[in-house]
């Protein structure tokens, strides 16, 4: 495997159809622990991995007792404590903040919410940094393009689930794996994304001419990505 773009679940539970999203913190560690470790087993030396999570910050993860706890530390401890080694962060900005309503105790000290427009993509990377060219691999990206994906804050809108998202509780737009893909690995290397859900990863791949592996647990969601994929 040369490259896995990806969002696990956050464990604030959304319907995901299949996939239990209200875990306690220890059975939530656990599993993105058996994640981090087959990721680990089956992606090569100089393989990259893209995590789309939560910015730094406190998310609901025990949604059955309401505590409170910063999952992208546990996302990433659990992943470099798997193996991987930290390359990047990108900053995406989503542009939402006017639709949150997160306020706590509204014009009160006793227990404000602060509201985070943005979301952090972390690159990791196995054991070598350098990826070396293979074969015919050209580069993708004209100079604008290149200075633009390497900046580390993208303002991109997050996807509004329209009629034809209703497959998907928490789609991301297509440009967040295009830029990745393009940044991170070749033609003809191999894009997972070991969660899914609608098939943007897979899409953009196959466009990209990259080949791709998507798991997902949703038969619902995996045949709607098996839709998409097959209109290209």
């Amino acid at each position: 495997m040369d490259l896995v773009v990806t969002s696990p679940p956050y464990n604030l539970g959304i319907d995901y159809d299949e996939y239990d999203d209200n875990k306690t913190i220890d059975e939530y560690t656990d599993f993105i622990n058996k994640v981090s470790k087959e990721l680990f087993r089956i992606i090569k030396p100089e393989g990259r991995v893209c995590l789309n999570i939560p910015c730094d910050g406190s998310m609901k993860v025990d949604a059955r007792v309401k505590i409170k706890c910063d999952i992208s530390y546990i996302i990433k401890n659990v992943f470099y404590n798997a193996g991987f080694k930290y390359r990047d962060k990108i900053y995406w900005d989503k542009q939402n903040l006017k639709n949150l309503t997160a306020w706590g105790s509204y014009e009160s000290s006793s227990d404000p919410n602060i509201l985070l427009p943005f979301e952090e993509i972390v690159i990791l990377y196995k054991q070598t940094k350098k990826k070396q060219k293979m074969g015919t691999n050209v580069n993708e990206m004209i100079d604008k393009e290149f200075k633009e994906y390497v900046n580390g804050h993208w303002v991109i809108n997050g996807e509004v689930r329209g009629r034809e998202m209703d497959n998907c509780p928490a789609p991301f737009p297509q440009e967040i794996p295009s830029r990745l893909i393009k940044l991170f690995s070749y033609r003809g290397d191999i894009v997972l994304d070991p969660f899914s859900g609608n098939g943007t990863t897979c899409v953009v791949a196959k466009k990209l001419g990259r080949n791709y592996i998507g798991f997902e647990l949703s038969k619902k969601y995996t045949d709607y990505a098996n839709r998409r994929i097959g209109l290209l």
